[in-house]
């Protein structure tokens, strides 16, 4: 097994800077309009780090790719910025962009220990899962959510679940694995409570894929646990399916109407922004 890949020796000006990911991750979710709260944070984390002067400190781990992806978040929030400005453009996507584009520049400063990343991962996770279970078996609510509308609620557990899901497969301690696939067939079940089908769908071929990735690797030296792992995942997937029943009923009747040529359910709708945007592409490559 590979090791964790964050360094161990605890550093208080990284989990200071780790702030924004924590809340971002935990209490974002359980606060009304708590998105609105990150970029102040980032601007908070900022002065932070150049009164800290922690730039004068050698880069973090990983910088081979943390540069490049903060380069790329950098040009994306300038192209993006100008096109909302030019088009008027609300204020909160300036605000995200902006703060993306100083966190991403930040964090590459950042040498994040592997306690700090997992304990928000598996708080976050047993947040979100209280939240699902909670509402759909005792409250009776359709679609899962909290504070936000069901799918970027569903994004932000996927979000969680695919974390989580990493932690299941690269830690090394037999506790912590179990608790991580425990999490993560959760998540699974809970993501499948929101109704989200343009979520559920893509997390669904991950953990087929990872179960494909653990026959092949560990089926011949640990037939028993990689069994155990599969026959978990397939009674989760199988049980996520049952709740989610109706939207693949759902699914099933738009995509009917949308053979008839009726493009006006929500699949049929998405579909016609979709056409939308490709012809302005067109038009204005960079703006839109």
């Amino acid at each position: 097994m590979p090791s964790p890949p964050f360094d161990a020796t605890p550093n208080w000006s990284d989990l200071t800077l780790f702030t924004a990911v924590a809340f971002a991750m935990t209490a974002m979710w359980w606060i009304p309009e708590g998105d609105k709260y990150v970029p102040a944070i980032i601007l908070i984390l900022l002065g932070y780090f150049v009164a800290s002067k922690c730039w004068r400190s050698r880069p973090g781990e990983n910088t081979f790719v943390k540069g490049p992806f903060s380069v790329v978040i950098t040009l994306t929030a300038c192209v993006c910025g100008v096109g909302y400005l030019l088009k008027d453009g609300n204020i909160s996507e300036l605000r995200t962009l902006s703060a993306l584009a100083i966190y991403s520049g930040i964090s590459i400063w950042m040498v994040l220990t592997h306690k700090a990343w997992r304990t928000i991962v598996l708080l976050s996770g047993a947040a979100f899962i209280t939240v699902c279970f909670y509402q759909s078996i005792v409250n009776d609510v359709a679609r899962a959510h909290l504070n936000y509308n069901p799918i970027p609620f569903a994004t932000g557990l996927a979000t969680v679940l695919i974390s989580s899901l990493s932690l299941a497969v690269t830690s090394v301690g037999l506790k912590l694995k179990l608790i991580a696939w425990t999490t993560t067939l959760l998540l699974f079940i809970a993501l499948a409570m929101t109704g989200t089908r343009g979520v559920v769908l893509p997390v669904t071929l991950i953990l087929g894929a990872t179960i494909t990735y653990l026959l092949f690797r560990y089926a011949s030296s640990n037939r028993i646990a990689v069994a155990g792992v599969g026959l978990a995942i397939i009674v989760a997937i199988a049980i996520g399916g049952e709740i989610f029943e109706k939207r693949i009923d759902a699914t099933m009747s738009e995509m009917a109407l949308i053979e008839a040529g009726d493009e006006t359910g929500s699949i049929g709708l998405r579909l016609q922004f979709w056409k939308a945007a490709l012809e302005m592409s067109t038009l204005q490559p960079l703006t839109g």
